[in-house]
């Protein structure tokens, strides 16, 4: 082999194994507050997804709604 060659080879191995990066530092974050603004006087979730629901529209009052729900009944 080239005594040339293999001096390249070996430069370029080298060179290849070096990294010309910056070392990386991981950023400062702030720590979060020990409390947050939302957190005030939560109530726990009391789900009724098994009671009967009915005709929940009528709690808007409104006929024009009463009259499309009637409508999608009968159309359904």
């Amino acid at each position: 082999m080239n005594p040339r060659a293999m001096v390249g080879g070996l430069l370029a191995a080298a060179l290849f194994g070096c990294s010309l990066s910056p070392h990386y530092e991981r950023p400062s974050t702030p720590q979060p507050p020990p409390t947050y603004k939302e957190a005030g006087d939560w109530e726990v979730a009391a789900p009724a997804d098994t009671s009967a629901r009915g005709h929940w529209w009528s709690m808007f009052g409104d006929a024009d709604l009463d009259a499309l729900e009637a409508q999608v009944t009968s159309a359904n």
